[in-house]
């Protein structure tokens, strides 16, 4: 039996992740060296300014870059990546103003004063994630899946390596979040060069861009509340972890994460991509998507089993070795997280299905949620043990995960 829609897509599934996987090796193996380099402190500041990031980056474009894979005419997907281009200066402006005036207080509330200058070159950095994304559906939109593997690489590449010169030369504990700036912008111009060179298309009128905005409205009215309330879902605890606790259990909170994560980035992120499409197809042929989910599915789970299910009994002992002793207690912090992580895979694979079916309501409603159940764990279990909220929070959302997946099937088939 065959996983995938056809061999192209199985093909492309395995390109993706090649990339990704070759992409991930570096900053990996480089993770050693950086724990030595840089303290439990640097990696909480570093987790902070991304939990901030992540929450605004869904934010920055409305979600209308998606709407580039729904297209009908090139001319179309022209017109919708300009108008979110538009949308991402508006929203760094605005940015610019928020921080000038609320910079110190934000970072009050967060408990760590070292974040204020980096809140000030946060609008950039979200003008260049957002190009990113943009170039990256644009690739994904034609199959350019070859582009978007080696962008992988280099994103991830020039981030370890320049956290790595920084921490040797500098000490600098900033080292790990300028990485992201020069990663960022690298990729984001890679992805573009072959759109930069196309000058078929002229800058759409506004009354063209108006045309878009409303024929795609459901993207920044459903999608990207659903998209902010998974960012703050999974980002809150950042947040909770710096005020409430302190710098150095965000730090090894963040390692914890960013390596549970590995296996899903190397891998999740190239069959959703893929996923998305071959749904779509099967979508405009049949008006459902249930074969394409029930293939896919099953990859995912098989995936999941072969990797989380060991690492389960094996990840203090790893962190340990690989890390340092004195990152033992990320390794504790990251057996307890294994059960989110594995259900956050499964459903981020085939979580496009909602927009495929142009059902983007439901992501939104999942995630608030998410959102409201979370925030009631945290006021349940107010400066308890860390051990103990972090099981809780796995558990819960562990289980919200699955009942969403019974969800997503069911309206593959068009039953809900």
């Amino acid at each position: 039996m065959s996983f995938f829609n056809t061999k192209s897509s199985f093909r492309s599934v395995i390109f993706l992740s090649g990339g990704t996987a070759f992409s991930q090796a570096f900053p990996l193996a480089m993770m050693p060296i950086l724990t030595r380099l840089y303290t439990p402190e640097d990696f909480g500041l570093a987790a902070l300014f991304l939990a901030i990031s992540s929450l605004l980056i869904p934010l920055s474009t409305a979600r209308y870059e998606i709407a580039i894979m729904l297209a009908e005419t090139d001319l179309e997907v022209h017109e919708i990546a300009s108008l979110s281009l538009l949308v991402l200066i508006a929203f760094a402006l605005l940015l610019i103003c928020i921080i000038t005036l609320f910079g110190g207080f934000i970072a009050e509330v967060l408990n760590n004063k070292e974040i204020l200058p980096w809140l000030y070159a946060l609008p950039l950095y979200v003008i260049l994630c957002g190009i990113n994304n943009i170039a990256k559906y644009l690739n994904n939109q034609k199959g350019i899946y070859k582009r978007i593997a080696y962008s992988s690489i280099i994103l991830s590449s020039m981030n370890s390596s320049t956290q790595t010169l920084f921490g040797v030369f500098s000490k600098w504990s900033g080292g790990l979040i300028i990485g992201r700036y020069f990663s960022m912008m690298f990729s984001s111009i890679f992805l573009l060069i072959p759109w930069l060179k196309e000058k078929r298309y002229s800058r759409p009128s506004s009354k063209k861009l108006a045309e878009i905005a409303k024929k795609y409205k459901q993207y920044p009215t459903h999608s990207l509340a659903g998209a902010v309330f998974n960012s703050a879902s999974k980002n809150m605890l950042n947040f909770y972890l710096s005020a409430v606790y302190s710098s150095t259990t965000l730090g090894f909170y963040y390692l914890a994460h960013k390596v549970l994560g590995y296996p899903s980035s190397m891998v999740g992120g190239a069959i959703s991509r893929v996923f998305f499409k071959d749904s779509v197809s099967e979508k405009k042929s049949t008006g459902a998507a249930a074969v394409v989910f029930k293939k896919y599915l099953i990859a995912v789970l098989f995936f999941s089993v072969l990797v989380y299910l060991p690492l389960f009994f094996l990840v203090e002992d790893i962190f340990k070795f690989i890390f340092g002793d004195s990152w033992r207690v990320a390794g504790s912090y990251a057996k307890i997280l294994i059960p989110l992580f594995a259900a956050r895979f499964i459903v981020s694979s085939v979580s496009s299905i909602d927009s495929t079916m142009m059902r983007q309501s439901a992501y939104m409603v999942f995630n608030l949620i998410m959102f409201v159940v979370n925030v009631g764990i945290f006021l349940l279990f107010f400066r308890s043990e860390i051990e103990l909220l972090l099981g809780v929070i796995s558990g819960v959302n562990s289980a919200l995960y699955l009942f969403y997946l019974l969800y997503l099937w069911l309206l593959s088939k068009n039953a809900v």
